[in-house]
């Protein structure tokens, strides 16, 4: 996200312009912004959600194997 915030810093202080830079404009353009925020936390909270799932599975399965 900081390259992408840089990249379009210097897009606008130089007025490059090319497909490339259309893009990276296109992506700083607010609506973006708020959409890449909200699938990084997603991620975050699916691999969390993920691992606490897992490791009560393995901790079940540890605390069967105890009793057996």
């Amino acid at each position: 996200m900081g390259t992408l915030e840089v990249l379009g810093l210097i897009q606008s202080e130089l007025g490059l312009s090319g497909p490339i830079w259309d893009w990276v404009s296109l992506i700083n353009g607010g609506v973006w912004w708020g959409n890449i925020g909200l699938i990084i936390i997603f991620t975050f909270a699916l691999t969390w959600g993920i691992s606490v799932l897992l490791f009560k599975v393995v901790i079940e399965r540890e605390n069967q194997r105890r009793v057996d």
